[in-house]
């Protein structure tokens, strides 16, 4: 399971892409986008981040995102279509809206389709190359399992903040998540190097042996 580090470019996440080949990829929303050959990402669209803010989703800004996938500059994995944080159905009426434009501006790329509070399986649209499940807490939490199984080589969860849920996560077989708080400080301390124990448990048996980790 590859974890996709938001909002974060320091030496660490190269030392680990470098020491963890295939585990650790970078996610840009708009601006960002600085994507490096040897490191996976992936395009978000932004959506979480103004609706903290409470202001409108930039439309303009996404499709100036996307447009920065040119040619000889590695493609993304997948683009996250823009959605309506919990809230499934505005969330599929702008998939009808934004996905057949961007089809249109980039029709080689990957779309990932966000799963939001009220949607299930049978209701996530067939063209989407990925499931992307976001939401609440309170829907994510409790649906992931079923979404894991269904869709079990093209699922990614979004903001996954703490080492339980990474491995709850992994258990599931979720093919990739992403988090943004992994830099931020916990009581004047950052929490990412807790990322390591999910690396050397992956890649290192003795580890494994060793039972370190309740998972």
């Amino acid at each position: 399971m590859r974890i996709y580090i938001a909002s974060a470019d320091g030496a660490i996440v190269h030392y680990w892409a470098g020491k963890y080949e295939g585990l650790v990829g970078q996610c840009f929303s708009p601006p960002q986008f600085k994507p490096r050959e040897w490191i996976p990402y992936f395009i978000d669209n932004g959506a979480y981040k103004y609706f903290a803010k409470n202001e409108a989703f930039n439309e303009a800004a996404f499709f100036d995102h996307i447009e920065k996938v040119k040619l000889g500059i590695k493609p993304p994995e997948f683009v996250v279509i823009p959605d309506s944080v919990g809230n499934h159905d505005k969330t599929l009426e702008m998939w009808n809206y934004f996905y057949p434009k961007v089809l249109k501006i980039k029709p080689n790329l990957k779309y990932a389709f966000v799963a939001q509070d009220g949607c299930t399986p049978s209701k996530v649209p067939k063209e989407a190359d990925w499931i992307f499940v976001g939401g609440t807490d309170n829907f994510k939490k409790p649906a992931l399992k079923l979404f894991a199984n269904i869709f079990c080589d093209r699922i990614h969860v979004g903001r996954v903040n703490n080492l339980d849920f990474v491995f709850r996560c992994y258990e599931m077989g979720v093919t990739s998540i992403d988090g943004s708080g992994w830099f931020r400080s916990n009581h004047g301390k950052p929490i990412y190097m807790q990322l390591e124990k999910y690396f050397e448990y992956i890649t290192n048996p003795k580890y494994q042996q060793l039972n370190l980790i309740n998972i």
